[in-house]
């Protein structure tokens, strides 16, 4: 899900018997490859939040952030509660109902007179 890039590989190949004197001839090719920007590997190697003996979390850890359409996001978990800012915000009561409206100007009552059809 992280996406690919592309990266440069060397190799090297020796030809011939080498000896006392040489002998050989040496060349050297470059060839690009793709790879993952992720792998598995990496992915478990990424830093889970540090927690007590009560498993209350201490320090953030790694997260990754997937948005279609977006570069996959690296970064820190923030700590909402450690935050004087997003623990207000995390008080805000949800709306009992969302006003949104789609791209095509139909209302929520619309979009779900279409799908209960």
């Amino acid at each position: 899900m992280t996406g690919t890039t592309t990266v440069i590989k060397k190799a090297i190949t020796k030809s011939g018997k080498g000896g006392l004197f040489g002998g050989h001839s040496t060349s050297e090719t470059y060839q690009e490859v793709q790879r993952p920007l992720l792998t598995p590997d990496e992915y478990m190697t990424l830093q889970g939040p540090k927690k007590d003996h009560e498993d209350k979390i201490l320090e953030a850890g790694d997260m990754l952030v997937f948005v279609a359409g977006f570069p996959t996001i690296r970064g820190k978990q923030i700590l909402y509660f450690q935050d004087p800012v997003f623990m207000e915000r995390a008080k805000i009561q949800a709306p009992k109902q969302s006003d949104k409206i789609n791209h095509l100007g139909a209302t929520s009552d619309e979009i779900n007179k279409f799908y209960i059809s």
